[in-house]
C-alpha cells in the first residue's frame, strides 16, 4: 500500500548538506507515520504514488518568475516620470521640508496642499501637473491649524473638499504595522491620493535615534515602499540642523534618500526665503522670498512675493518711502503709513522729519525730503530736487 509522503527539506547549518525530515499523516491505529524509504536526500525531494520526482524535475515545474532585471531595450521603452508639481515634485517620492522653530514651515506646506487640492496652477513658480486628494497627518498643533488653514483661505478666496487631516493620532514610520495601518486610512477614502504629509518627521519616529543613519535608512525605505504602495509622493516637515541650517536634522545619509528637499530659512527681520537644493531629474530652485501676511482672523498665510514686493521688503524704511513720494508725493505721513505695508503712522512721522531735518542728515549730505505744505498740524512731504532725477524703479514695472 503507497502513501503521499511530503519531504520538507532543509540545509544544515554548513550550508553543504541538506536533511530530509519526512512530513506524513499519522496512523489511526497505531499512531505512527507510515513512511516509504529515502535513500538519498540528494535524489530525491518528493514522492508521489512512488514516482521519484528530481530536483531538476522540479525546477522544470516551478513557475518562471520575470527577472527584475531590465534589458537595454526594456529600460528605454521606461515612462517618463510623471510630476505632481513640475520639475519639483514627482508623481511618487519621497522628499523633506525643513526649517527652523517658527520659520514658516507648516504654512508653506499648507500653501502647497491647499493649491494641489484647490487645483491652482502654480507653487513658488512651478506649475502643478496634478490635483486631487491630499492626506495631512499632523503630529502635534492640532489646537491652532484649522486656524491656520481658515487664514489660507481668507488670503485666496478658496476652500477645498479633498484635504484630509489626521490630527495626533499614533503613527510610527519605523514600524511595519503603524505603516499598514496608515496605508489603509488613506486608501479607505481615496484610491488616487496625490501627497502625503507628515508634520512633524521628529515625532512619528518613535524608538529610531535620529542621528542613526542605519535606523534612519530603515525608515526611508519604508516610507520608499509605502510610496509606491499608494502612488503618492510623501513629504516630511522637518526642523533645521543644530551645527547647520543647510539641512535637516538627524542622519547625514538622510539627503541621499530624498527625491526633493525643501529649505525654509530667515525670519519678518531678516526676511524669509525657501529653496529647493535638491530635486531628482528636475531643477533646483535658489532662495526665493515669501512672507507670512496677517489675515482677517488674527493668523498668516504664506505668500509668495513677486520682485517688487522683494525689493520693497529688502529695503530701509528711508528708502521705501522716498520710493513712494517719487511717484505720489507730495504726501502727510499718515497718507504714507495708508500707502505703504509695514510702516506705521509714528515711524513715517518720525522718519520723514529726520529725513528732512538739515542737523540730522550725514555730513556732506543734502536733506532727502522737503517740507512743501502745511495744514494745521499735517506737513505734507516731498522729495528734494537733488533726487527727483535719480533712478527709481516705476511700480507699473515690478
Amino acid at each position: 500500500m503507497s502513501h503521499h509522503v511530503g519531504l520538507i527539506l532543509k540545509k544544515g547549518r554548513s550550508g553543504g548538506s541538506i536533511a530530509a525530515e519526512p512530513e506524513t499523516a499519522e496512523s489511526t491505529s497505531a499512531g505512527v507515520r507510515d513512511e516509504p524509504a529515502v535513500t538519498s536526500a540528494d535524489d530525491v525531494v518528493t514522492e508521489v504514488d512512488d514516482e521519484p520526482v528530481t530536483r531538476e524535475r522540479v525546477r522544470e515545474r516551478a513557475p518562471k518568475r520575470k527577472s527584475r532585471f531590465l534589458s537595454r531595450q526594456e529600460l528605454a521603452q521606461r515612462p517618463e516620470p510623471q510630476w505632481l508639481v513640475e520639475r519639483l515634485i514627482p508623481e511618487y517620492g519621497i522628499g523633506q521640508l525643513f526649517g527652523p522653530t517658527y520659520g514658516g514651515k507648516t504654512y508653506a506646506a499648507i500653501d502647497l496642499v491647499m493649491r494641489i487640492t484647490t487645483g491652482m496652477g502654480h507653487w513658488i513658480g512651478h506649475t502643478i501637473k496634478l490635483s486631487g486628494p491630499v492626506f495631512y497627518v499632523l503630529m502635534e498643533g492640532g489646537f491652532d491649524f484649522g486656524k491656520r488653514l481658515d487664514a489660507w483661505e481668507l488670503r485666496y478666496g478658496r476652500t477645498s473638499d479633498e484635504l484630509y487631516v489626521m490630527v495626533e493620532e499614533e503613527l510610527n514610520l519605523a514600524d511595519a504595522e503603524s505603516l499598514e495601518q496608515l496605508a489603509e486610512d488613506v486608501t479607505a477614502v481615496s484610491s488616487t491620493p496625490r501627497l502625503l504629509v507628515i508634520d512633524t518627521q521628529s515625532l512619528a519616529i518613535s524608538g529610531v535615534e535620529e542621528n542613526d543613519n542605519t535606523g534612519m535608512n530603515e525608515v526611508m525605505q519604508k516610507l520608499k515602499r509605502l510610496s509606491k504602495a499608494l502612488g503618492c509622493f510623501v513629504l516630511l516637515v522637518h526642523h533645521t540642523g543644530y551645527a547647520t541650517e543647510d539641512r535637516g536634522r538627524g542622519a547625514s545619509a538622510q539627503p541621499a534618500a530624498l527625491d526633493t528637499i525643501i529649505r525654509i530659512k530667515g525670519s519678518d527681520k531678516d526676511g524669509r526665503k525657501i529653496s529647493v537644493p535638491k530635486v531628482k531629474a528636475g531643477r533646483e530652485i535658489r532662495d526665493l522670498d515669501f512672507r507670512l501676511e496677517e489675515q482677517r482672523n488674527g493668523w498668516p498665510a504664506f505668500v509668495e512675493l513677486s520682485v517688487g514686493d522683494a525689493l520693497l521688503q529688502n529695503m530701509s524704511n528711508e528708502d521705501k518711502i522716498i520710493r513712494y513720494l517719487k511717484w505720489n508725493g507730495p504726501l502727510s505721513p499718515p497718507q504714507i503709513a495708508d500707502g505703504i505695508d509695514g510702516i506705521a503712522e509714528s515711524t513715517a512721522r518720525n522718519t520723514c522729519a529726520a529725513m528732512a531735518d538739515p542737523e540730522k542728515c550725514p555730513r556732506g549730505e543734502k536733506p532727502k525730503l522737503v517740507i512743501v505744505q502745511v495744514k494745521g498740524r499735517s506737513k505734507f512731504y516731498d522729495i528734494a530736487d537733488h533726487l527727483k532725477d535719480a533712478d527709481a524703479p516705476d511700480p507699473a514695472d515690478l
